[in-house]
């Protein structure tokens, strides 16, 4: 099983949406620094994502959050977490308010937002691109090549 958990590596995500291969989207995910979740399955985080986990035992309601639709941190993300174009997402958000079957994430404007939010919620999990300034939040993460690597395999 994958997990992604506290560490030093990032998601390194070669051509998710670069013309050239060469290059890569690193993200972080990131979670309140007081949260007692120290490590998550990368299949529980997409069906956080997806609204089909609402709760986690220690935690109680989780609060997803996103960023805005163009943004490439979040088209890479929808790629690789939820296997699904940013387009899909939105349908599925659609469908699942109009169902009544849950939420879709917060929708927050700038990374910058992502980090504030995550502090001041301890229920709040959320990604951000690696570089970014991620002081006052928990690290929670990954290296993706071995994920896309192990799918490559299973095609």
């Amino acid at each position: 099983m994958i997990m992604i958990c506290s560490g030093f590596s990032a998601w390194r995500i070669p051509g998710a949406y670069a013309e050239d291969d060469t290059k890569s989207v690193k993200l972080v995910i990131i979670m309140n620094s007081k949260s007692p979740i120290k490590d998550i399955s990368l299949k529980k985080l997409k069906r956080i994502y997806e609204g089909k986990i609402k709760s986690i035992k220690g935690l109680g309601n989780v609060l997803p959050i996103d960023l805005p639709k163009k943004d490439a941190n979040r088209e890479a993300f929808s790629k690789i977490v939820l296997n699904k174009e940013i387009e899909e997402v939105i349908r599925m958000y659609l469908k699942n308010a109009l169902l009544g079957k849950s939420q879709s994430p917060k929708i927050v404007k700038t990374e910058q937002d992502v980090i504030k939010t995550v502090k001041n919620n301890l229920r709040a999990i959320a990604y951000v691109n690696s570089n970014c300034n991620c002081d006052g939040v928990m690290k929670i993460t990954i290296n993706t090549k071995k994920f896309l690597e192990s799918k490559k395999r299973l095609e």
